[in-house]
């Protein structure tokens, strides 16, 4: 039998254990009593872990008897570390205590209803709800109800912690979006069962899920067309009269919701006046659908416990709406979760620590299931005999066809989350391309260099110049030249912000250039040349070894983009910063510039994209038929441009 929660006590407070079960169970709520023992080698965190296996959530009953134990601060601060566990599954109880004693661990429960609304709220209803459902039914907003239940209904030296479960012992303050951590979780629940067996229609399992988890009465999914709407779906608890009740909501929503709705604000309001009939409760959720007010539409209705929602409720259903490809196929509970992660920090700029911890992970995770390609960069001339592949740049690709997208996904991410993101791609990415790339080379008995790319700040940080000399004592890498590091130009490093802004910033990071040119043979190239934060007074300071002009520039208006790499190509042959290699990346067949006059007009000698060679697992040569292929692009003529019938001059 699994129980809905198990109580942990210790001996001397059984008869508060023994009343707080009697309550529950009064209630149909199925409770485990598990007194922990005394012992100073006692582990509390694998007891609690232990009561996890047999009950949904606990209680953990704590009084001046526990403190007394010496253990009982190590064992607390475990329990509610952020990268815990147990933290929003255990409810922690605090009796016998004043409060001052309890703010020396977390500050008190901070009600968010007045004295008027919580004794409708907190009332034997709210357990009795809570006693209906099944173990599995039993979500989070149920346990947070739970909480402030017993916090209102215990003897008055009971005490919970702010906003329990959410909350941790000793931590800094909570984020607002705290409580949403477990929410998030109870709507996933199910999705990697769902991905596994791929039965039935996935819009139906996805709205059935969110009415399990919003303990949702009936829920409609609508699209307005015209002055119509369509119900795409709908779902209720019980046998409810669902076409009268449309009818009627119909009217509402076009009259009073669509005319006051704000694009991506949800709201809620009363429909007692409207008698629904069916419904227990006449409270409604409304949701709009991706920011628009027309398009589509989420209704919940009898749902009381508005003091418990913020407008990250809408933020989270349309994020699934997106991921989901508008509620058309079931993902895995990562996949989802990372999606609704990645909205929550780009729309309020921060999350909770845990959401920041775990978001990590599954990006950790993630990473495993990437492999770096290569992408020749090719040395041109009209003459075949002087082609040939002068390096090879490392990309990534996703491992198989499931993970099709995964690569650019990371990638937004990382430059979303910021510098901790971004260095642990850098560092799988650099160790993966060498481990991939260097044995190739080996059997070829060849020493192309590879270029990698890196962000700016990964590059500064310690535990990057830590791999790079556990990648050389591996002889992964060797002190020749054969690494290049590429730096995006597309982002501004957020170190360049800091005490004596951007010369300060570029004299370090030169300074960390020469270091590890001299340390570990690196070379450098700027990547993405002409667009995002490039510049030449930065080239100045940072004299790399190659320049990388980034396709946009081959996209421009032709003679705009021509006088851009004339311009470049004139600042390789001046002293001061003279010996840099210029390369033309992204070279297919949309580009405005032919490869003919790249090579023979502007007189471009590197060159790289899909035209001339792209990503494969295994490096190989170039044939002398592809050499001769080349060499037929670049000496084919481009049309003559149309001229001017009065002054003769060229029409662009």
């Amino acid at each position: 039998m699994r129980y809905h929660i198990f109580i942990s006590y210790i001996v001397e407070d059984q008869e508060i254990a023994c009343q707080l079960a009697k309550k529950l169970t009064k209630y149909n709520i199925n409770v485990c009593l598990r007194d922990f023992k005394l012992a100073e080698s006692y582990n509390l965190p694998n007891d609690l872990e232990q009561g996890l296996e047999t009950a949904r959530y606990g209680i953990l009953i704590l009084s001046p008897h526990v403190f007394k134990r010496k253990w009982a601060k190590r064992e607390l601060l475990n329990i509610f570390s952020d990268r815990s566990k147990l933290k929003n599954k255990i409810l922690p109880v605090f009796s016998q205590i004043n409060p001052e004693e309890v703010k020396e661990f977390a500050s008190l429960l901070n009600d968010q209803t007045t004295a008027n609304n919580r004794k409708d709220i907190f009332s034997g209803e709210v357990l009795k709800k809570i006693g209906e459902k099944t173990v599995e039914d039993m979500g989070y907003f149920d346990f947070l109800l739970l909480a402030k239940t017993i916090d209102c209904e215990l003897n008055t030296n009971s005490y919970l912690l702010k906003n329990s479960p959410c909350h941790s012992l000793l931590t800094p303050l909570p984020s607002l979006l705290e409580k949403y951590d477990n929410f998030i979780d109870e709507l996933l629940l199910h999705f990697d069962g769902q991905v596994q067996h791929q039965d039935g229609d996935p819009a139906i399992f996805i709205m059935q899920e969110i009415r399990r988890v919003m303990n949702a009465e009936l829920i409609y999914y609508l699209r307005k067309n015209g002055n119509d709407y369509t119900i795409v779906y709908e779902n209720s608890t019980s046998y409810l009269e669902k076409n009268e009740n449309f009818e009627t909501i119909q009217h509402f929503i076009k009259n009073f919701i669509f005319p006051n709705f704000e694009p991506g604000k949800s709201c809620f309001m009363k429909l007692d006046h409207l008698n629904l009939k069916g419904l227990k409760k006449n409270n409604c959720i409304a949701i709009p659908i991706v920011d628009h007010t027309e398009e589509a539409l989420i209704l919940i209705l009898s749902f009381s416990e508005f003091f418990l929602l913020e407008d990250v409720i809408g933020i989270i259903f349309n994020s699934l709406y997106l991921v989901t490809n508008s509620f058309s196929k079931v993902l895995p509970e990562v996949t989802v979760r990372s999606a609704i992660y990645d909205e929550i920090k780009f729309v309020y700029k921060y999350v909770s620590n845990n959401m920041y911890n775990r978001r990590f992970h599954d990006f950790s995770e993630e990473l495993k299931h990437i492999e770096m390609h290569f992408e020749p960069i090719l040395h041109l001339s009209n003459n075949p005999d002087d082609i040939f592949i002068s390096n090879w740049e490392a990309l990534a690709r996703p491992a198989g066809s499931p993970y099709n997208g995964l690569p650019a996904r990371l990638f937004k991410a990382a430059e979303l989350w910021g510098v901790q993101f971004q260095t642990e791609l850098d560092l799988y990415c650099l160790r993966k391309s060498l481990e991939t790339y260097m044995p190739q080379i080996a059997k070829r008995n060849e020493r192309l260099p590879l270029s990698v790319n890196v962000y700016p700040d990964s590059m500064l940080r310690t535990i990057y110049k830590k791999e790079l000399e556990h990648l050389k004592k591996e002889k992964l890498l060797s002190s020749d030249g054969h690494l290049i590091l590429e730096i995006s130009e597309k982002t501004l490093a957020t170190s360049i912000n800091g005490d004596g802004g951007i010369n300060h910033y570029l004299n370090d990071f030169r300074t960390n250039m020469n270091r590890l040119s001299h340390q570990y043979g690196v070379q450098f190239a700027i990547d993405d040349f002409g667009v995002g934060w490039a510049s030449i007074s930065r080239l100045n300071r940072l004299l790399p070894t190659y320049i990388k002009i980034d396709r946009d520039i081959l996209l421009f208006e032709q003679n705009l983009g021509k006088a851009v790499i004339r311009y470049l190509k004139g600042l390789s042959n001046i002293s001061v910063i003279g010996g840099m290699k210029i390369i033309v990346e992204g070279v297919d067949e949309l580009i405005k510039i032919s490869l003919s006059e790249l090579v023979n007009e502007l007189y471009v000698r590197y060159v790289q994209g899909h035209l001339l060679g792209k990503a494969v697992s295994n490096i190989t040569s170039l044939t002398k038929k592809r050499k001769q292929e080349i060499a037929r692009l670049i000496n084919i003529k481009p049309p003559n441009p149309p001229q001017c019938p009065i002054c003769g001059q060229n029409i662009f």
